[in-house]
């Protein structure tokens, strides 16, 4: 089998449908959907069973609830394709999807394919500009926006690395993961310059949830990325990347929490506790940090173009 898409589902009566739908109209059958219900509590589970009867690729795998990164952990653990994707119960695949990627798997048997996306809020397309080893840097720098369900990448490589999801990351669980995996996949990482999956940013996802202690899981991700790449590179564009990204998080966190004020006495103790990251304390004036980001930026900006 060439490719297991996964699917992991919460609460997704209202959209799934669609998501699972966008791949009936694909000209090709060498793949399964992998459908992992993490404990739902809505009619999720019904539609699921209903869809599976009309598409017989879907297998269903049912869980207690344990959040995103288990589900799509035990999707990864449970997949027989040669190709992994990974795609969010409330987005869709472009009808031209497998046409467009099929030929690039099959001909140059490329480990990662990176393809756009198109952001259905902002009304844009969200499309590489780079290969290889250029792409991971602008990425690390914010000037490649890479989702988790924008490439497939070979099982194998995930195997090879013992890549999974850690669970203990609520937030940027996702880019914790495939930034390890476009680095070791480095040499054989293809970026196609045209959207195929379709992103609806749910008003209910992570992202728009009040601020909370989980939110700050993002900086202990951001920060074994820091950790892994002094592992394994010891050109120091890594190092000062991933600091420019903890700045960039914990400012972002701050002003998060600022404007939410019911919530923000509960998380006061946080942006104490992970000061350390970044060697400054709140409260903070921001336009000195916005300066400070752009002079690293123009300095990696250099080095990557």
């Amino acid at each position: 089998m060439l490719l297991s898409i996964i699917i992991p589902c919460y609460n997704v009566e209202k959209s799934v449908k669609k998501t699972l739908d966008s791949w009936t109209m694909q000209d090709f059958d060498d793949y399964e959907i992998i459908a992992v219900d993490d404990g739902s509590t809505d009619g999720t589970r019904d539609v699921i069973y209903n869809c599976k009867a009309c598409i017989d690729r879907i297998r269903i795998i049912e869980q207690k609830n344990e959040g995103v990164s288990s589900a799509r952990n035990n999707g990864l653990r449970n997949a027989k394709g040669d190709y992994i994707m990974f795609l969010d119960a409330d987005d869709y695949v472009t009808s031209d999807f497998f046409e467009n990627i099929i030929p690039v798997i099959k001909d140059n048997h490329k480990s990662v394919v990176v393809f756009g996306y198109h952001w259905s809020k902002k009304h844009k397309d969200v499309i590489p500009h780079s290969n290889g080893l250029k792409y991971l840097r602008r990425t690390l720098l914010g000037l490649e926006n890479p989702m988790i369900w924008s490439y497939v990448a070979k099982r194998s490589v995930y195997e090879k690395w013992s890549l999974l999801f850690d669970r203990n990351f609520a937030y940027a669980e996702d880019y914790h993961l495939f930034i390890r995996l476009f680095y070791l996949s480095l040499s054989d990482l293809y970026t196609l310059k045209k959207p195929f999956v379709v992103y609806t940013d749910n008003e209910l996802s992570a992202m728009h949830k009040p601020i909370s202690w989980k939110s700050f899981t993002s900086c202990d991700a951001f920060r074994e990325l820091e950790i892994f790449f002094e592992k394994h590179e010891k050109d120091p564009f890594y190092k000062i990347a991933m600091k420019n990204i903890q700045i960039q998080n914990y400012i972002r966190l701050y002003r998060r929490a600022k404007k939410d004020k019911n919530n923000y006495n509960s998380v006061k103790d946080c942006f104490e506790k992970y000061s350390y990251l970044i060697n400054i304390r709140p409260p903070f004036q921001l336009n000195p940090f916005y300066f400070y980001n752009i002079i690293f930026r123009l300095l990696l900006f250099r080095k990557i173009m």
